[in-house]
């Protein structure tokens, strides 16, 4: 992740998740000419991939791809780039509640945890009460396919497409 730029990020994030191919490639086409910057795509795509996995309860494949995703987000972080570190956390920090922190406590990394512990209120709630429960009913924005993505990962978890909420 050396070459990692902001102007390059959405390639770096299609080659670290393979299975947002497709939803990448629906946003990319959908504004074609027009094209957002990547905030859009962390936005409706990356960081709605991840609320999906973490609404769902525990498995190994979802634990090993979340840790990826916060992985992901922390090499951001730590290239010094303003413009990718605002990136992460205006997507990934700011404005999410304390179900999100609280689901998200054990994968999220130092950086990004230092940043939640300074400016966020919804961490400091997370931290004040147990570990919110798996709730496959909560409302995520996918206008791309991102929950048909992440039963495409945790087919081998027998996750089916049924026990998330349908938002399309």
């Amino acid at each position: 992740m050396r070459d990692i730029m902001y102007q390059n990020v959405d390639q770096h994030l299609v080659q670290a998740f393979p299975v947002l191919r497709d939803a990448h490639e629906r946003f990319t086409i959908y504004f074609q000419d027009s094209l957002p910057q990547h905030y859009a795509l962390f936005s409706e795509v990356f960081c709605p991939f991840l609320e999906t996995l973490l609404a769902l309860p525990s498995s190994p494949i979802r634990d090993e791809t979340l840790l990826l995703g916060f992985k992901f987000a922390e090499s951001l972080l730590e290239t010094g780039d303003h413009a990718l570190c605002d990136l992460v956390w205006i997507e990934m920090a700011e404005s999410l509640d304390g179900w999100w922190f609280s689901r998200a406590y054990d994968f999220i990394g130092p950086h990004l945890r230092a940043h939640a512990e300074r400016y966020e209120e919804g961490w400091a709630e997370a931290m004040g009460s147990v570990p919110a429960p798996p709730d496959p009913d909560r409302i995520i924005n996918d206008s791309w396919g991102v929950r048909a993505a992440a039963v495409e990962l945790l087919r081998d978890d027998s996750i089916q497409l049924e026990q998330l909420t349908d938002l399309s």
